[in-house]
């Protein structure tokens, strides 16, 4: 189903039908819209507009829209070595090179569960019922829940199944769950220990 079609031999008027040059030009004309300009408007829905099928660009379209970014800010883990050389890419006199923090580029599916949330944040009140529904379905099987501590005033975000690291830098960087202002958040990666 074609969404969007132009036809071009509608605009040469009948005094100009036995022009072969403007005729030629026309036909030139919609060739190009054919080819070019009828798949563009035809995949723009899946390409840009629809959320779960949405390519990278569409992504950051719709982060720049809501707000959200495509960069996380990470720190350097004390100890990893950020650069070296040879088999064991050892550095020279076991010193690191890494800077204090660097940006991280949110890959495509990593991106889309950022405009995702942020979608929910939008619509949501910020209540442990909406929390939860945000972190379920982004993490569907995962079975996440948020808790919140009245006492510490902590709000923790509890994952069951452990994240991987990917997914742990934009839950604990991108601030992609809601929270009440003043509320400190927590993230428990993985299930919880009994005492």
């Amino acid at each position: 189903m074609t969404l969007f079609s132009s036809d071009f031999s509608d605009v040469i008027l009948w005094q100009y039908d036995k022009s072969t040059n403007l005729k030629s030009l026309i036909a030139n004309k919609q060739t190009f819209y054919d080819e070019n300009v009828d798949d563009f408007f035809s995949n723009w829905y899946n390409d840009v507009f629809n959320v779960d099928t949405a390519n990278h660009f569409g992504l950051i379209i719709w982060a720049l829209i809501l707000g959200c970014t495509e960069y996380v800010e990470l720190t350097s883990k004390i100890g990893q070595k950020a650069f070296g050389y040879g088999q064991y890419h050892k550095n020279f006199h076991e010193s690191n090179f890494a800077l204090s923090s660097y940006i991280y580029s949110l890959p495509t599916e990593s991106l889309r569960k950022v405009v995702k949330a942020q979608m929910y944040n939008f619509n949501s009140n910020g209540s442990l019922y909406d929390i939860n529904k945000v972190l379920n379905a982004i993490y569907p099987g995962n079975k996440p829940y948020a808790t919140y501590d009245k006492d510490t005033n902590v709000l923790t975000y509890h994952f069951p199944i452990p994240l991987g690291e990917e997914d742990m830098n934009i839950v604990m960087f991108s601030n992609m769950f809601p929270a009440p202002l003043g509320v400190k958040r927590m993230i428990q990666n993985g299930p919880v220990e009994e005492e």
